[in-house]
């Protein structure tokens, strides 16, 4: 308890050491790395920031982009959406084409169902953070409209090509998602 009120307070080595004569430099080095810790943390909150709704609007952003990438990078510019949002000629100079198997195809054209999938799962947790209520609501109504959307796609007047795998790959992320997000929203520091 009583290191924890140092911690607390503003603590140099020279005043650690005094208090606590026999901890290493090693020791001291990580009760300064905790109290350090705690002091942004207790800082973070005063502002009411909380570094893991951070963590999901950046993380969003990234998994957005690496399912573009994905497009941009192994796809070739005979697809749909190319039709609708011409692709630069830049990526088509670095067009990497894949030697085709089930796993690849499985990259290429279910994955980045996925990721965009996941990126709007962490985009929900971005936005209703602190308000779980609704962040229930809108990750069911997300989920709803995302397999509607697929769903739509077996009827030849909707744009895009139907597939049970991206249904697949996109329930395994959310049930995998909600797994991490109830293991790491109910664990506490000790």
């Amino acid at each position: 308890m009583l290191v924890y009120k140092h911690m607390q307070n503003n603590i140099n080595l020279k005043h650690l050491h005094c208090t606590f004569p026999k901890l290493t430099e090693e020791n001291q080095f990580y009760v300064l790395a905790i109290a350090e810790g705690l002091k942004y943390t207790q800082r973070t909150k005063k502002m009411g920031i909380d570094i893991r709704r951070q963590l999901y609007g950046f993380a969003s952003f990234v998994v957005l982009f690496l399912g573009i990438g994905i497009y941009l990078l192994f796809r070739n510019t005979n697809m749909l959406i190319f039709e609708q949002i011409p692709k630069l000629e830049f990526f088509n100079k670095i067009y990497l084409p894949v030697k085709h198997s089930v796993f690849s195809s499985m990259l290429l054209f279910n994955l980045p169902d996925a990721l965009w999938f996941l990126s709007g799962i962490f985009f929900i947790r971005f936005l209703w953070f602190n308000n779980k209520k609704w962040q229930v609501i809108y990750l069911i109504s997300f989920y709803g409209i995302a397999f509607f959307i697929e769903a739509t796609q077996l009827f030849e007047n909707v744009p895009g090509t139907f597939d049970v795998l991206d249904l697949l790959f996109m329930s395994i992320t959310a049930f995998v998602e909600g797994l991490l997000y109830k293991k790491l929203s109910t664990r506490r520091i000790k």
